[in-house]
């Protein structure tokens, strides 16, 4: 992953096909026709914007480098391998295997909490 400048960002911005203002998609049926890579970097399912929020960091990723740069796409081809994972999203397999454990401890945390409201 590298840092792109400010000055890049907005150039990359002036070449982007034209977006109807204030539309966003808020289905996926919306999204599926878009093209790729995909111009709404603000949605929660894109690959290419990661803000890390201890360091208030944005990392950005070259979309032409990038295979995919939707979650949803990447789900739409059903399951992956860590490798796979790790290839996609530039990192390891073993931070992918910690990242599946985080969120599964998560998904149980939240089950026994829900068991326990009923």
């Amino acid at each position: 992953m590298r840092t792109l400048s400010l000055r890049v960002l907005q150039q990359r911005k002036m070449q982007s096909p034209p977006v109807p203002p204030y539309w966003r998609p808020k289905t996926r049926g919306d999204c599926l026709e878009l093209p790729r890579p995909c111009p709404y970097v603000g949605c929660r399912h894109h690959l290419m914007l990661d803000a890390k929020s201890s360091s208030l960091k944005l990392y950005v990723d070259e979309p032409d480098m990038m295979r995919a740069t939707c979650s949803l796409d990447l789900a739409d081809e059903g399951p992956k391998t860590l490798e796979e994972i790790a290839e996609i999203l530039g990192i390891t397999k073993e931070r992918v295997r910690q990242m599946e454990e985080e969120a599964m401890a998560s998904i149980t945390a939240q089950a026994d909490y829900l068991e326990g409201e009923l």
